[in-house]
């Protein structure tokens, strides 16, 4: 009698998944909608990277009429150590751009820097950026000031 019992009381796989899976997921579902809160999982914020430029005529007499123009400029990478790190910086460097529109590597110097991670990268920038010679009648050499910032945005 008792054998009987026990089997007649056995959940076949269809009903045990009836019971453990989908009545407590329409259940939560139905409770969770009811009160109108949403419930999210939170996600590890990934990082975008901004880098931006700003350059800067230096005027000194005699100053050209025009200073010159930047045109194009390699983007410089972000050290891996400072992004792991979310570490943020600035670079200020000076350097003169010849009558070509060419940077002098040789003329590149680094004014202010807040971590000297950030003084390469910049630098190669520096290099490979590409200008509107300045001009006085016809084109000159010319020092600008360019200051690179190198930004982590949450995404």
């Amino acid at each position: 009698m008792y054998e009987e019992l026990a089997r007649s009381q056995r959940q076949s796989p269809l009903e045990w998944v009836v019971l453990n899976v989908l009545v407590p997921s329409f259940a939560l579902t139905f409770f969770m909608q009811s009160f109108g809160k949403t419930w999210e999982v939170p996600r590890p914020g990934r990082l975008h990277e901004g880098i931006s430029y700003e350059v800067i005529p230096v005027v000194t007499p005699p100053a050209p009429a025009v200073s010159p123009l930047l045109v194009s400029i390699r983007r410089p990478d972000y050290p891996p150590a400072m992004r792991r790190a979310g570490t943020e910086g600035r670079v200020v460097l000076r350097a003169v751009v010849d009558t070509r529109g060419r940077v002098r590597r040789s003329s590149i110097e680094v004014l202010q820097t807040t971590d000297s991670h950030f003084d390469a990268p910049s630098r190669q920038a520096v290099g490979s950026a590409v200008f509107w010679p300045a001009r006085a009648g016809q084109a000159v050499d010319a020092w600008v000031t360019m200051v690179i910032a190198f930004s982590l945005d949450p995404e």
